[in-house]
């Protein structure tokens, strides 16, 4: 699966985790007026808080890709849910009610928070001392082309290797969303040992090409100023773009009809 793809499916279970969270904040606000119990409110209400903080620092940072910026608070707010689940699971014992469905659905929320995380994780890079094989390059005067996953037909820009063991390749890029690294299951998958697994996202709003890092170990580059993760980089016609040791030529002049398999 992508690395696009994965951070999809961590927002759609950070989500499910926040509304969990915000469910059990406003039962057990509503439990505690209707036996005055104080700290159940309490509790409550502050649920209600943490669903709102755990929403702004993971959901909407997702959605904006600040990939790097949300997988610190996913991972802080998957023990804050779990915590949490055992502080409502005793309230619930010492009042004698038999609604402990709430505690398990924080515990919940917790896991979802946690699994959330996982997914966000780039593929880490190879373990130092193991060698990669060689594999078979196209000459450089046979530059080969790359589609992306959700290309639509129209070729309409493309990335083209000056510099680097992909040298001489050129990747056509689509309308939507297109992540480039060494690791299988990218959009554009690149050669070098310098350019991380999951080193970089490109995407286009319909108007423009951005690319964004995604916590590469080598960084990312246009016309030679770096594009730090979390903050997407406008590309415009003619930028260089160094991933790694890897030099690319941004165009967007590309017209050619794609077949989208």
């Amino acid at each position: 699966m992508a690395y696009s793809q994965r951070v999809d499916t961590a927002n759609t279970y950070a989500l499910f985790a926040v509304a969990l969270t915000a469910v059990v904040g406003i039962v057990l606000m509503i439990i505690g007026a209707g036996v005055f119990s104080d700290p159940m409110i309490i509790v409550g209400i502050v649920l209600l808080f943490v669903a709102l903080a755990s929403f702004l620092t993971t959901a909407e940072r997702i959605r904006h890709k600040e990939y790097s910026g949300a997988r610190g608070p996913l991972m802080a707010w998957g023990i804050v849910a779990i915590v949490f689940s055992a502080l409502v699971g005793a309230l619930l014992f010492n009042m004698g009610g038999g609604l402990f469905f709430l505690s398990f659905g924080q515990l919940l929320a917790g896991i979802l928070f946690f699994l959330s995380h996982s997914q966000m994780i780039p593929p880490s890079a190879e373990a130092g001392g193991i060698q990669r094989q060689p594999s078979a390059r196209p000459r450089a005067d046979q530059p080969r082309t790359e589609l992306t996953s959700d290309t639509t037909l129209i070729g309409i820009a493309s990335l083209q290797c000056k510099n680097g063991t992909d040298r001489g390749s050129t990747f056509r890029l689509g309308k939507g969303r297109a992540t480039v690294g060494r690791g299988e299951g990218n959009d554009v998958n690149l050669e070098d040992l310098t350019v991380s697994r999951t080193h970089a996202e490109i995407t286009y709003d319909g108007k423009n090409f951005a690319i964004n890092d995604l916590g590469s170990s080598n960084g990312t580059y246009v016309d030679g100023t770096a594009v730090p993760a979390g903050q997407p980089r406008k590309l415009r016609d003619g930028a260089q773009v160094k991933l790694g040791e890897e030099t690319f030529l941004f165009s967007t002049e590309e017209k050619t009809q794609l077949v989208d398999g």
